[in-house]
């Protein structure tokens, strides 16, 4: 597919949406942002095109109008119930692929999760993989980043609570195995596999994994802080988490969350970052290149 063509973006208004508009724009591609709220526009990105989109049924069909690719951000993580979830992410997905369908759009593109796999726990990864089984592998691109680097998403709210606390929570011995990648290599794979067409799964992260308790640990040091742990029996931790979000209540780490580290798998990537020709940031390169002073404005 060559530049010039016309994609559409859902979470256009999130950490990699916004990342993937911009990257996309900068290679020449026509862009359509759609969000949930289209007058927050973030910087630079004010002369797209952006049509509301708010999952699960706040959809205005315009959004797909001469559309050749629709690339599949938008994922709520925040809900009160399973059936919320569902009815958010997996039924909202759905309807956002029938009407891309329904207006001719060729291409399917939906960022999934490592987290998306058969022994998945967490309702997020469980999720993820329903929503890829809605795709057609045949012509449809399902990727899976592993855990995404940079000034914004999950990785942002983690840095910030290693920030602030005294210590470092472990809800395990941090011997798990984790995959990163850098939000800008994230973006490149994804324009690499559109312009290759490329259809099935595709993994995207850095080939080494690293220990749990070692990616916390180089966080603490970038931040100019000595790393110091705190074990928390990890069933105690979810029966807090769980309780506390029964009332209400939202924290940085979720019960969900934890029921991902339960199930944290590796993967071996060197075929899929060969099928692209990408060679990721490892995970201190990343690290390296963010703007850590910013973090005490999000």
């Amino acid at each position: 597919m060559s530049a010039g063509r016309t994609i559409a973006v859902s979470g256009a208004g999130g950490f990699l949406g916004s990342a993937l508009c911009r990257h996309l724009a900068a290679h020449g591609f026509t862009v359509r942002a759609l969000a949930r709220d289209p007058a927050r526009r973030p910087h630079g990105l004010e002369s797209l095109a952006w049509v509301r989109c708010g999952l699960p049924d706040a959809i205005d069909p315009r959004a797909f109008e001469s559309v050749d690719v629709f690339v599949h951000c938008a994922y709520e993580t925040r809900f009160r119930s399973q059936a919320q979830a569902r009815a958010v992410n997996v039924g909202g997905s759905e309807r956002l692929f029938r009407i891309a369908r329904e207006h001719g759009v060729r291409k399917l593109v939906f960022v999934s999760s490592m987290s998306a796999h058969a022994d998945a726990l967490s309702l997020y990864g469980r999720t993820k993989l329903e929503v890829e089984a809605l795709l057609d592998p045949a012509r449809d691109l399902a990727v899976r980043p592993g855990h995404i680097l940079g000034e914004g998403g999950v990785f942002w709210r983690t840095a910030a609570s290693i920030a602030a606390l005294p210590f470092i929570p472990l809800f395990s011995k941090g011997d798990e195995r984790v995959q990163t990648i850098h939000v800008d290599d994230v973006c490149e794979g994804i324009r690499r596999a559109i312009e290759r067409d490329c259809s099935g799964t595709l993994l995207l992260s850095e080939r080494d994994p690293v220990a749990l308790r070692e990616f916390y640990a180089a966080i603490a040091q970038a931040l100019g802080k000595s790393p110091r742990f705190l074990r928390v029996p990890g069933g105690l931790a979810l029966f807090l988490l769980q309780a506390v979000e029964g009332l209400g209540f939202s924290l940085p780490v979720s019960s969900d969350n934890l029921l991902g580290l339960k199930r944290l798998r590796a993967f071996d990537v060197a075929g899929d970052l060969r099928r692209i020709d990408l060679r990721p940031r490892t995970m201190r390169e990343s690290l390296a290149e963010i703007r850590w002073n910013g973090l005490a404005r999000k």
